[in-house]
């Protein structure tokens, strides 16, 4: 067995994915290939989710056609988690029956995961902050009676709508160069409790319009409206590119608008 994959075995034994189980590129796995950290991320700002779905092929194909690249494959096969990066592509592996456990793509200061799952379903949302706003939002949202999974590579907020909020305080999680960036954020959730609380765990402004709950901060901003469960509806980013709108297989709208 690889060095790299038996590390990723004992740090996640029984390997299949599931909600509440996610493998991130940014844990301690020891298999990815060395990136630089970015210098140009200051301050909590937006950065990456996280789907389970059973397209993740066509969710491979979506985003590299809207200039992702593919960072990371982590897949079960033959009862052994194995790594599929490239220059490995489909062809080399369709036929193989491998359940993924989490691909990871990248473009600039945004990072777009999934692995298997039976339906489309958001798992969470990760926010980059620096050690002091961390521990800040960590604190509040125990406060709150939040549960809080903390550990070196990521920590995690479960929050009472249905998603995770993951505390991220890496750099090599997104590139250097900020060639995209996320704007903003659309979904629908519960509004029981308020979702204001989770302006006051990020210290974010928040205002209510037609409906809609607006929290804001440093650049970006979160727009929640009501619904029976999470969905993450639109995807506001920012990039060098003509100003352009399409959907993602798990039925993500995103939007690009030049910097």
């Amino acid at each position: 067995m690889k060095e790299n994959t038996k590390r990723f075995l004992e740090a996640n034994p029984g390997g299949a994915a599931s909600a509440g189980d996610i493998v991130h590129r940014n844990a301690p796995l020891g298999i990815r290939e060395e990136r630089r950290p970015s210098e140009e991320i200051a301050h909590m700002r937006l950065f990456h989710y996280h789907f389970w779905t059973d397209k993740a092929e066509a969710m491979e194909r979506f985003y590299r056609s809207r200039k992702f690249r593919t960072a990371l494959r982590i897949g079960r096969e033959n009862g052994e988690m194995r790594t599929f990066n490239p220059p490995l592509d489909w062809e080399d592996f369709r036929h193989r029956g491998i359940r993924f456990r989490i691909i990871e793509m990248i473009r600039g200061h945004v990072n777009v995961t999934f692995g298997y799952g039976t339906r489309d379903r958001l798992d969470h949302l990760g926010m980059l902050v620096d050690e002091e706003e961390h521990d800040a939002v960590a604190s509040r949202a125990r406060q709150s009676g939040m549960q809080v999974e903390e550990s070196d590579a990521r920590t995690f907020v479960r929050t009472p709508w249905g998603f995770r909020l993951e505390l991220q305080r890496r750099r090599d999680v997104v590139d250097k160069e900020p060639k995209a960036v996320i704007a903003g954020m659309k979904m629908r959730i519960p509004f029981s409790p308020d979702p204001r609380m989770l302006a006051e765990w990020l210290k974010a402004e928040a205002a209510e319009k037609a409906g809609e709950i607006t929290l804001m901060r440093g650049g970006w901003r979160l727009q929640f409206v009501e619904g029976d469960r999470p969905r993450l509806d639109t995807v506001y980013l920012i990039t060098p590119n003509p100003p352009s709108e399409s959907v993602d297989p798990a039925g993500v709208r995103i939007i690009e608008t030049p910097q």
